[in-house]
């Protein structure tokens, strides 16, 4: 998993930490909903925090069902001969990761 400081910017599946020092190792995973416009992280047995308060490090998690379409489109993909890169950036599984879907 790839942690960046970059807040979440719309809801989905995310993973959190606090920071990337030493001895940190303490990861939460959660929901980012949105609440009368702004995106709040919601996680067992953490408080209800708004995204902008917490900080830390965030990496952008996908649910399985999504990994799954978007392996098979990305084989149909490549049964037509795209050349991979081509494949990969005009795909659903890219416009997820990227948070755009």
């Amino acid at each position: 998993m790839t942690f960046t400081s970059t807040l979440p910017t719309q809801p989905g599946f995310y993973a959190w930490k606090p920071s990337n020092e030493p001895g940190t190792d303490r990861i939460l995973i959660g929901h980012v909903r949105q609440i009368a416009g702004r995106l709040l992280f919601l996680a067992h047995g953490f408080s209800r925090v708004y995204v902008e308060a917490l900080g830390g490090l965030w990496c952008r998690l996908v649910p399985a069902e999504e990994i799954n379409l978007t392996a098979m489109e990305f084989w149909m993909l490549g049964q037509r001969n795209t050349p991979q890169a081509d494949a990969w950036n005009n795909s659903r599984a890219k416009r997820v990761a990227d948070g755009k879907e």
